[in-house]
């Protein structure tokens, strides 16, 4: 059974695509190909940044941040119908 989003995955192929992109990008200008290689280990590694350069650098350890809402307006109270999510109401 999986559990939760195959994050690794994702920025290995977010990272290829940008790779395929560049390859082509460089094709059109120099007339030259390219190797694209994009592994699942090295975008693991990626995604550690700041917080493990941070540690073993600095010996700074991870603090929790609490996020806020990234819409302000998604959730609101209105007065005498209760808890309404982007206008709709909730059943």
């Amino acid at each position: 059974m999986r559990i939760g989003v195959p994050v690794v995955d994702l920025s290995t192929g977010m990272n290829a695509c940008i790779g395929i992109l560049m390859a082509l990008y460089e094709r059109v200008r120099s007339g030259k190909g390219q190797f694209v290689d994009a592994t699942l280990y090295d975008s693991a590694i990626a995604l550690h940044q700041p917080h493990a350069p941070n540690y073993f650098m600095a010996g700074a350890e991870a603090q929790a941040v609490r996020q806020q809402p990234r819409q302000p307006g998604a959730l609101r109270q209105l007065p005498d119908q209760g808890p309404q999510h982007r206008g709709r109401r909730r059943q």
